[in-house]
């Protein structure tokens, strides 16, 4: 049934993300594309202020998709559970645990799709200035030769960072970012069931509970974070020049432990305050 479900909910869920996203790459596309005519060279003011705004745009556009997908992802877990379509969906003979994880998979796999979509504008755009006459005319073989002549150097001190290979390093950064995904899902989940509670003002109890949240692991995360930066601090202080890049990585490790831990408890407070809300304070509009 939790495959059915998954189907279900990707079905209803892909498009309007999915065209954020296909917009996002054809604005970049665009917008890089003008430095390959004379229109940033031209002394016409309407044509710079139309530039200038679309600069402006493109820099929104960089967070918007982000931003679409928080606020459609809250919309549609409310809308779905918690109003009069929660009629239908909480009467199939389902767990609740399966409501919410077909929903946040889902959710969690266009959170991916949205970052990678957003780095790929950035690189288009970079990719198409350099490579135009003027702004550097870097060739596709400079940039793989210079990309070549990056990951020669990076391997080395990667290595040495972290004493383990880099295949394992770049895992743990994965992870870590998919783990953060489901993190911000299930926050973002716990915090509208929390508004339900707020007959009349549910978006004002969603907003809250999301910033009480937000604010709450924030200065949790600080701490771990101050800790494990004032230690290292010392250990780079005393450390010899061929133990500094070992204490860098020993941070950055620590880190990233304290990353895992804070999201794996969040996962857990998160989904357990979804689903109690859903199996005992259900009170559908």
């Amino acid at each position: 049934m939790l495959k059915k479900l998954f189907v279900h909910e990707w079905r209803s869920f892909w498009r309007v993300p999915a065209a954020m996203c296909l917009f996002a790459l054809a604005y970049a596309l665009i917008g890089a594309l003008t430095f390959q005519t004379d229109l940033w060279t031209s002394d016409y003011w309407l044509v710079r202020l139309v530039l200038v705004f679309g600069s402006i745009g493109y820099f929104i556009l960089l967070i918007a998709p982000a931003i679409v997908l928080l606020i459609y992802t809250a919309l549609r877990f409310y809308r779905n559970l918690f109003t009069d379509e929660g009629y239908l969906m909480h009467t199939l003979p389902v767990k609740k645990w399966e409501l919410i994880t077909a929903k946040g998979l889902v959710a969690v796999i266009w959170n991916v799709i949205t970052t990678i979509t957003t780095l790929l504008a950035v690189f288009l755009v970079v990719l198409l200035i350099s490579m135009s006459s003027r702004y550097g005319g870097v060739t596709w073989a400079d940039l793989t030769e210079s990309f070549a002549q990056f990951f020669h150097e990076a391997i080395p001190i990667v290595k040495e960072m972290f004493r383990m290979p880099v295949w394992m390093v770049a895992l743990l950064f994965l992870g870590n970012f998919i783990v953060g995904a489901f993190y911000n899902t299930l926050l973002l989940y716990a915090s509208v069931s929390i508004g339900h509670l707020w007959k009349k003002h549910p978006m004002a109890g969603t907003v809250l509970s999301y910033i009480g949240f937000y604010l709450a692991i924030s200065f949790l995360t600080s701490a771990f974070s101050i800790n494990s930066l004032n230690l290292t601090m010392g250990n780079i202080f005393f450390a010899s020049d061929s133990t500094v890049y070992a204490a860098m990585g020993d941070y950055i490790l620590s880190v990233l432990g304290d990353s895992y831990l804070v999201s794996a408890i969040g996962i857990l407070v998160f989904y357990s305050i979804t689903e109690w809300i859903m199996s005992h304070k259900l009170n559908l509009d």
